[in-house]
């Protein structure tokens, strides 16, 4: 039986590949973020064959996909012919058979003009305006992709993105609790344009690992709030490893039972 909430994890909890991962993961999650890489000697992109697995896994164990674009999103460079653009055709062109519940994007904060005490974000946001306008047309639906806030930049800059354009909000709830920020003010704000919120602990200025490094206090609250609201979009635990994983997973079950909303899941012991 399901969580209370629409759990998701990465395509990197075991030491396997897209498939591997979608099906040892089916049972104990909803949702499946594929984080996509290519270098000059190795690729993760699916291929033809790849994609017929991952979708009839999606279809036997009723599994959603999300999808990580592999490069940030340069404000200034939405020539189509620049790398990274040239990345995001391909990624959802290839991605857009599997149906994905969402595209997460990073947009690039790290440009002379989007940092610093006179970063120019007027500019930042009418270039990322543009580059986000005709993303959205390469998958069809602007609902679909989704920017995340960052630690890198103030996560106030993309909000009049939000305001301006039909476009999602990936609400990455650990990295405002890294930056001293509570999510919860934020959440109530975009509500209905959050489509993702990605969970992860902080330890020690490390994001990204288990939520057993987050004050109970502190991650109950937010998804008390977040379950109270009726939220139907994916939560994603965005770790990496098994050991990361599986004691995540293990909170949100001691969380499910804290709410009086938690079901009995498999065991973690069935799958590893």
């Amino acid at each position: 039986m399901p969580f209370p909430l629409r759990l998701g994890t990465t395509s990197y909890i075991f030491p396997a590949g897209l498939v591997d991962n979608v099906q040892r993961l089916a049972g104990l999650v909803d949702d499946v973020e594929l984080i996509l890489f290519e270098t000059e000697t190795m690729s993760n992109i699916p291929t033809p064959r790849i994609l017929e697995d991952l979708m009839a896994e999606a279809e036997r164990s009723r599994l959603s996909y999300t999808v990580h674009f592999p490069l940030d999103l340069p404000p200034g460079a939405d020539d189509p012919n620049t790398a990274p653009m040239r990345m995001t055709e391909r990624i959802i062109r290839c991605t857009l058979p599997l149906r994905p519940w969402a595209y997460i994007a990073h947009l690039d904060g790290v440009q002379e003009y989007a940092r610093g005490p006179a970063a120019n974000w007027e500019r930042w946001r009418r270039e990322s305006r543009a580059l986000l306008e005709r993303v959205s047309t390469w998958c069809g639906d602007p609902r679909l992709i989704c920017v995340e806030n960052l630690v890198r930049f103030p996560y106030e800059a993309i909000l009049p993105l939000l305001d301006e354009l039909p476009i999602s909000f990936c609400l990455d709830a650990g990295h405002l609790w890294m930056a001293g920020c509570d999510p919860i003010p934020l959440f109530r704000l975009y509500r209905d344009r959050v489509r993702v919120i990605h969970l992860h602990g902080i330890r020690d200025g490390e994001d990204h690992v288990s939520l057993e490094h987050l004050p109970r206090e502190t991650l109950f609250r937010f998804l008390d709030e977040v379950y109270a609201s009726g939220y139907d979009g994916v939560v994603t635990l965005e770790v990496v490893g098994m050991e990361n994983f599986f004691s995540s997973w293990r909170v949100m079950v001691e969380w499910a039972g804290h709410a009086g909303a938690g079901r009995q899941r498999p065991s973690p012991a069935a799958n590893t």
